[in-house]
């Protein structure tokens, strides 16, 4: 057989294969089931064709992977001198920066308690096959691109729960150089280490640096998707920054749909200064690179589209309103109040920054041309997107989507910053290096003071998941093996008991965990979630249980006492 048949006898297997399973049945249903292996199908022979481009093509492909690990090398060259031509002083302060954020979230990595969305996404994503990541999307909790890298790294020989939670940890890392290198466009060093202290002690910031969830890599693809676009604003045929383009949209999307909110600007932007600029063959690429974008989401999206309702992806279950409605404005303001206290802003400050932002904004696009005016203006239109976004889509997110508005919110307090600092400068005539000096000490200082503080801000937020932590390392643990059957009355947070349990048990055991009951008998069940208004309905049967723990004030954890009893020793 030549390697030209491959594509073809894959192609006619599959066919064949496909139609003697229609003719099996003759239920509409099962014809339907059926349909939806065309797309496995497919893939099989895409895999032929794949085998026979690369024989086909081996010289071809080896110089594809020098020229990646070229790429990579000169990447790391560049990188390495960028960072050397900063002076020493800058470079301690920005290296002392970076490991500050290092030890405390990873401590917070590793002290800080699991919770619930994170247990969720471990047993039925990440812990699951890639296949479940890629196929199955209930409610909009799989975080597809995140989920495949920690289901990765949950593989590798080491702790389970530190493993889940590290790719955020490295993807905040990351994060933060290249958001140095955006401010670093536009602002000086001290201002630019002062936004880096901003935007590492800002607390939605903090919390998904180590929370094992997606929206550090959105935050990440977000910035790279920002630092890209201002170098493909200066020269659109840069090759390396096309590529990095298209992975920041792909990725991005592939992190969290709603990453498209926040690449709507960023690629308008750009449109508009091309256009602006006449730049007509720019503009032909960066079509043909959307384009490109779109389809290799829209690829990874495929099998769970296929698989589930398209409701679940397209259209979640979350507030709508059309803009004609009678107090749409209200619901708007009070959706931003609501976000602005995820951010630990209030209403008050949310109003003044706009303004500042505004005036401040005006005269630095005024003052400046090129690269820096771009970003001004990218940075204006991001920070304001929201409003205008909530108006079009008609749709009332949850607040922690918004998490990418991090970059905007410290990009435009930067220029308010600058204009600040200019004014010392010129109005007292401080000398720059002795200010320096000062503000890096006080900017270290600041890092260290609030990141020490988010323990107790943190326990305030999420004491529920303290309690269970409590519950799990005091009682749970030792009998986790034991553990079976679990009931819950089906009513409040007994379910975020009940699924935690399960989660943990198959991160000590490896086992597969059992359905949940309802609770119609208790007799065989190892732990029992009741909520405290209806204890008074069992109390008849609970001779055999004691009470482990009251969760939320309202939620009473139940282990049979057979559970707890010592080993006898013979």
């Amino acid at each position: 057989m030549t390697n030209e048949s491959y594509p073809d006898s894959a192609f006619r297997i599959a066919g064949k294969g496909l139609k003697n399973y229609l003719l099996a049945f003759n239920n509409a249903e099962y014809i339907y089931e059926g349909l939806k292996a065309i797309p496995i199908l497919i893939l099989v022979w895409l895999l032929f064709i794949w085998i026979d481009f690369f024989r086909a093509r081996k010289k071809r492909i080896n110089r594809l992977f020098v020229k990646i690990a070229d790429g990579i090398y000169t990447s790391f060259i560049e990188n390495k001198k960028y960072l050397l031509d900063l002076g020493k002083i800058n470079l301690l302060t920005f290296l002392s920066l970076i490991l500050i954020q290092f030890i405390f979230c990873g401590y917070f990595l590793l002290s800080m308690p699991f919770n619930y969305d994170e247990f969720w996404s471990y047993l039925f994503f990440s812990g699951e096959s890639y296949w479940a990541t890629l196929s199955f999307y209930p409610v909009p909790n799989n975080h597809i691109f995140f989920n495949l890298v920690s289901g990765t790294f949950i593989r590798l020989p080491f702790n389970v729960e530190v493993m889940l939670r590290l790719p955020n940890l490295i993807a905040s890392i990351i994060t933060i150089y290249y958001f140095f290198k955006i401010c670093k466009t536009c602002f000086s060093n001290t201002i630019s280490l002062i936004l880096i202290a901003c935007i590492i002690t800002c607390y939605p910031f903090t919390i998904y640096s180590f929370l094992a969830r997606g929206y550090m890599f959105v935050c990440l693809f977000y910035v790279l998707l920002i630092y890209t676009s201002i170098k493909l604003f200066e020269n659109y045929k840069n090759k390396k920054y096309r590529y990095l383009l298209i992975l920041s949209l792909v990725l991005g999307l592939l992190s969290v749909p709603t990453f498209l909110y926040a690449l709507l600007p960023v690629v308008l932007i750009l449109f508009i200064y091309l256009f602006k600029q006449k730049r007509f063959s720019d503009i032909f690429l960066f079509i043909k690179d959307g384009i490109v974008s779109l389809l290799l989401a829209a690829g990874g999206y495929l099998f769970i589209l296929i698989f589930n309702p398209p409701k679940n992806l397209l259209s979640p279950d979350v507030p709508k309103f059309s803009i004609t409605d009678a107090g749409s404005f209200n619901l708007i303001w009070s959706h931003i109040k609501e976000t602005g206290s995820f951010f630990m802003i209030n209403e008050t400050f949310i109003l003044v920054l706009a303004v500042s932002v505004i005036i401040s904004s005006i005269y630095y696009i005024y003052k400046n041309k090129g690269a820096q005016q771009y970003i001004c203006v990218l940075s204006c239109v991001m920070f304001f997107s929201p409003v205008f976004i909530l108006i079009i889509h008609g749709t009332i997110p949850f607040p922690r989507i918004w998490i990418f508005m991090i970059i905007p919110i410290v990009l435009c307090s930067g220029f308010i910053i600058s204009n600040i600092f200019n004014f010392l400068y010129t109005k007292f005539s401080l000398k720059k290096f002795a200010l320096k000096l000062y503000a890096y000490h006080l900017i270290i200082l600041f890092c260290i003071t609030l990141l020490s503080g988010f323990n107790s801000l943190y326990f305030h937020n999420t004491y529920m998941d303290y309690e269970f932590n409590a519950l799990r390392v005091r009682d749970l643990d030792p009998v986790i093996g034991k553990i079976k059957k679990i009931a819950y009355t089906n009513t409040g947070y007994e379910f975020y008991i009940a699924d935690n349990i399960y989660t943990v048990r198959r991160m000590k055991c490896g086992k597969e965990w059992t359905d949940m009951e309802r609770l119609d008998t208790i007799k065989n069940q190892d732990i029992l979630i009741i909520e405290k208004s209806k204890l008074v309905d069992f109390s008849e049967s609970l001779g055999n249980y004691k009470l482990l723990q009251f969760i939320n004030g309202n939620i009473c954890v139940f282990g049979k006492d057979s559970l707890f009893k010592p080993n006898k020793v013979f």
